[in-house]
This record gives structure tokens, sequence and C-alpha cells, in this order.
């Protein structure tokens, strides 16, 4: 195994904490403090999944501390189960860090 190969092996950001939800007539947000991650591995997105796996959106990161990602098209009237994931980019490879805790939630109607 090369150095590069071995390095990338480690490379993955850490678990995003619970989100915390504002929820509006027409979308829900989530904010949530940006986990750590190796400084030559930047965080370039997050990916936020339900209880089932499926993706409801994903956001290019923005440098502050504390991420918000904004998420539409959700049934109203529906309970959510959400869990958010960083990922990180290097040499053309993706790295998924862990799932944050799940956050439960229901739209408005």
């Amino acid at each position: 195994i090369s150095t590069v190969e071995s390095f990338l092996t480690r490379c993955y950001p850490g678990q995003p904490a619970q989100p915390s939800v504002i929820l509006s007539d027409q979308s829900t947000k989530l904010m949530f403090k940006v986990p750590s991650f190796c400084a030559c591995c930047p965080i370039t997105d997050y990916i936020v999944n339900d209880s089932d796996n499926n993706q409801l959106s994903s956001s290019h990161v923005v440098a502050n501390q504390t991420v918000t990602i904004t998420i539409t098209g959700l049934d109203g009237g529906t309970e959510y189960t959400v869990r958010v994931s960083a990922i990180t980019t290097i040499s053309n490879r993706s790295r998924k860090g862990p799932l944050s805790e799940p956050v439960t939630f229901n739209t408005t109607t």
C-alpha cells in the first residue's frame, strides 16, 4: 500500500453534531456545527438522508462554523427522521464520514 493510499484511508470527516430543526411553511432548515476534519482533506459537501437512507438534500460547503441546509419538497403533516453526513474529496476520491445522531420532526400542513 502506498503512502498516499495509507493517508487516504484515514482522511474521513468527523461526525456532524445532531442537527436542530427550523420549520416553515415551504421548507425545513437543519442547523449543525461543523464536524472535525483533517486540514488537508477539507469538507466539500454535506448530505441529508432520511430514515430509509434516501437522500433528501445535499449542500456544498460554505466556510462557516455552523451549517444550515434547507430541505424543500417534503410532504406536509409528515414525520421525518433525518441524519447528516459530511463528505471530503481529495485526489478525486470522495470520503463519507459517519452519520449524525438522528433528529425527528413533523412538517407543517
